[in-house]
């Protein structure tokens, strides 16, 4: 390998390493508002308020918040005015959408050792599968993959089943609906 391969390589290797890693979506504390809770149900919420963030309507978005985490107290502040309440409507309409799902799932935390076709064996008992992929790391105890289900109901009783479950090495197995 010449000098000029060398410096390349290094230099990919800086740019693969700081690229900021996929942030995942985590499943609000305990503590989380109203508002919280509700974008990580349903995804449409949070993109509406991004939307209105990046027109630079904050007053807006404020008050969309707001409604979710106490509509009276947005109500008396931000009184009877129609572009508020056009806010207010579209965040009842937001409200009571269907929470996201998907038939495809992310799944990490089954042992290696059970292998690809019992990992598949196991995710088939829920339904017939439209895609299956697993990775398995030989340095590592866990393996992780994506599965799509040809029913929702298959994926959610999968996601019922499995998320959270111990697997017996001190970690739990985790199923997240993915787009």
């Amino acid at each position: 390998m010449s000098e000029m391969d060398m410096k390349l390589r290094l230099m990919e290797a800086r740019v693969r390493l700081s690229a900021p890693p996929k942030q995942k979506r985590k499943a609000p504390g305990p503590n989380a508002s109203k508002y919280e809770k509700l974008i990580y149900e349903k995804p449409a919420v949070k993109k509406f308020v991004d939307e209105l963030m990046e027109i630079g309507d904050i007053n807006r978005a404020n008050a969309f918040t707001e409604y979710i985490d106490n509509e009276k107290v947005a109500r008396q502040r931000y009184g009877n005015s129609q572009l508020y309440l056009d806010i207010f409507d579209k965040a009842e309409e937001l409200k009571n959408a269907p929470a996201f799902t998907s038939r495809k799932l992310e799944f990490k935390g089954f042992p290696s050792a059970m292998g690809e076709d019992m990992i598949k064996i196991s995710l088939e008992e829920f339904g017939t599968l439209k895609a299956f992929s697993v990775k398995i790391d030989d340095t590592s105890p866990e393996c992780s993959g994506v599965v799509e289900y040809e029913s929702q109901e298959s994926a959610d009783s999968a996601v019922a089943k499995w998320d959270g479950a111990d697997m017996g090495m001190g970690s739990k197995l985790s199923l997240e609906y993915v787009e």
